[in-house]
């Protein structure tokens, strides 16, 4: 997460999902108030994306800091080790969305198995499914620290996702789906929150996977009182369902009191 101006609050929720012996998910939620810009970058394992809900245009020439900006050239900041600038002078090959992004949309990342790492018959793959309204998206290549060594490609593929105004408050939603040749989950999507706190404070999503499952994730920033769509209530900051064909199959909650969907509840005296 890249910033500028001083921040009123800078905080994450990272949750690790397992679906199988072998797959996982990550649902990741990060919150920011201040500042003018905000933007997330994401990158994979190698310089080649497909998208899907995206519509990018490609920059004529330069770096993510401008097309008069050529890369490595030093343009907001004193050249060494007092730099403090934005560094975007080294992502270059850049698209980007025709402003405003409101839609949900995904990145997916091959790993194309250079350098011998892969084995026969494997094909992993990255895929970030982005839930975030952003003034631009954008799609750019920098260099890893050691390149066309063993351990990295020439180039890596990096995802920017920027909020830009006065005084701005994000929530950024993103699920980070790895997988090996064939992705597990089918969609996924935010859901409707009834609560009385700051509209950046609750984050609820449905992971829809292939094999009929649906996970509902709810996450607040602090211990919040939420109705979710669906007929779910809440009374805590992390909470989880899993559903296979409407049947309540696991619940998790976390720093919270109320967890509940249908006749099937979680409840407890104390939140800890």
């Amino acid at each position: 997460m890249l910033t500028t101006q001083r921040l009123d609050s800078y905080r994450r929720t990272v949750a690790l999902v397992d679906v199988s012996d072998t797959d996982s998910y990550v649902f990741d939620v990060f919150r920011v108030r201040g500042g003018k810009n905000h933007r997330l970058l994401y990158h994979g394992a190698s310089n080649e994306t497909i998208t899907a809900g995206l519509s990018l245009v490609k920059q004529a020439g330069g770096t993510f800091a401008g097309e008069e900006v050529e890369f490595g050239e030093f343009y907001d900041g004193e050249k060494g080790w007092r730099y403090k600038g934005s560094g975007f002078m080294y992502l270059c090959d850049v698209q980007r969305s025709a402003g405003l992004v409101s839609n949900s949309f995904t990145v997916d990342w091959n790993d194309a198995g250079k350098h011998g790492r892969i084995k026969a018959g494997h094909d992993p793959h990255l895929r970030l499914h982005a839930l975030t309204p952003s003034d631009e998206v954008a799609l750019a290549s920098g260099e890893p620290p050691k390149p066309d060594r063993e351990c990295n490609p020439r180039r890596l593929r990096y995802l920017i996702q920027s909020r830009l105004g006065e005084d701005m408050e994000s929530q950024f939603v993103t699920v980070l789906e790895p997988y090996d040749t064939t992705p597990f989950i089918k969609q996924v999507r935010k859901l409707q929150v009834e609560h009385d706190a700051d509209p950046n404070s609750v984050a609820a999503v449905a992971v829809e996977l292939v094999d009929g499952t649906t996970d509902i994730l709810i996450n607040c920033e602090g211990r919040i009182a939420v109705k979710v769509e669906g007929g779910v209530e809440f009374n805590g900051q992390f909470g989880m369902i899993r559903l296979l064909n409407g049947e309540v199959k696991l619940m998790r909650m976390s720093n919270a009191t109320l967890l509940k969907i249908g006749e099937a509840a979680l409840k407890a005296d104390v939140p800890a």
